[in-house]
């Protein structure tokens, strides 16, 4: 089970860095070591975090074996485009997800869920976050949407 986390953050990770991690996004969030319940949230509306979260495309893409976790091996060049999905993070008593536009999974199946478990159980701090996404990237079109919006839900959650 660890294997399969570590290999899904680090999914996540590499398409949220393709994806803008690096953006000059004003909306942070600074973490005491008192864990989640003494967050303070920095914006111009308290407890809101906002991230975009950008498509990409294959410049190439060669699919390998299947992997025990379900994963193919893929060798591929990648590069991210302009379009991209809205999520908003608010501080909350546990995790849960809205989707206000677009057609993407609900609820723990979805990647920004499973995003959100593991940064609240890596770190340690206590409560959750409500999740809005809007969504653009067309689902199961192999843009990265899935990856790129539960990497926009650990930037957030970490800044």
């Amino acid at each position: 089970m660890k294997k399969k986390i570590l290999q899904l953050l680090g999914m996540v990770l590499f398409v949220g860095l393709l994806a803008g991690c690096g953006s000059n996004n004003e909306k942070t969030v600074v973490f005491s070591d008192a864990g989640w319940d003494r967050v303070k949230f920095h914006n111009a509306v308290a407890g809101l975090i906002a991230e975009k979260a950008y498509a990409k495309i294959n410049l190439t893409l060669s699919v390998g074996e299947k992997r025990e976790d379900g994963y193919h091996e893929i060798d591929s060049v990648m590069h991210s485009i302009s379009l991209c999905d809205e999520v908003t993070l608010t501080e909350a008593g546990g995790i849960s997800l809205s989707i206000k536009e677009g057609l993407a999974p609900g609820g723990k199946a979805n990647l920004m869920w499973e995003a959100a478990e593991l940064f609240f159980r890596e770190t340690g701090f206590s409560g959750g976050v409500h999740m809005e996404l809007v969504k653009q990237i067309p689902s199961e079109a192999g843009m990265g949407g899935g990856s790129s919006d539960a990497a926009a839900v650990l930037r957030g959650l970490n800044r």
